[in-house]
């Protein structure tokens, strides 16, 4: 039997799974740099939408110019939550398409000398310590990163055996031997 500190049970939810996503596309470069982009775009079309509905209305004005400003700017302040609102339905459709479901229930992470091991409902994984790319933690999740955007996801308030700080911490010091 492996040590608690090397050892952790979990279950985990569809829910947890969209949660990672939303997380990812908020600290990701790529993430943050397309709501830079969404926020910019979805500013410059409100103005110029509404400057040209004015238009086309025929009245427009030089003093026009200050609403479509705020029509602008609440179109950008509008389009992060519209872009997490798709993170979300995509995820959920994403999942719902596939056959397998390994993401979900009960999951066992198990430290040996030189790999963290997996098990679930539907078979195992094994990561060596250096194909682990990050650890990252909140109040509610730990994502330990297998790739760019794949990620064990341990619900803090799901754990069902073990220590998760003291399996985060002997993980680090794994990985950090590794290198």
């Amino acid at each position: 039997m492996a040590m608690s500190d090397e050892e952790i049970e979990y279950e985990n939810s569809m829910e947890d799974w969209i949660q990672f996503r939303i997380f990812h596309v908020k600290h990701s470069p790529s993430g943050r740099t397309k709501r830079k982009r969404n926020a910019m775009g979805a500013a410059v079309v409100g103005f110029a939408i509404f400057n040209g509905l004015v238009a086309v209305g025929g009245n427009w004005t030089p003093g026009t110019a200050l609403p479509a400003a705020l029509f602008g700017a609440v179109a950008a302040a509008l389009s992060w939550p519209l872009t997490l609102l798709g993170v979300r339905k995509n995820a959920a459709r994403l999942y719902a398409e596939g056959k397998e479901h390994a993401g979900l229930g009960w999951h066992k992470l198990t430290m040996s000398e030189n790999a963290l091991h997996e098990e679930h409902a539907d078979g195992s994984t094994t990561n060596s310590f250096d194909s682990i790319e990050r650890v990252r933690a909140t109040e509610d999740y730990v994502y330990i990163y297998t790739g760019p955007t794949s990620a064990h996801i341990i619900p803090t308030e799901k754990v069902l055996y073990g220590d998760l700080a003291e399996f985060v911490t002997t993980l680090a010091s794994r990985r950090r031997a590794g290198d």
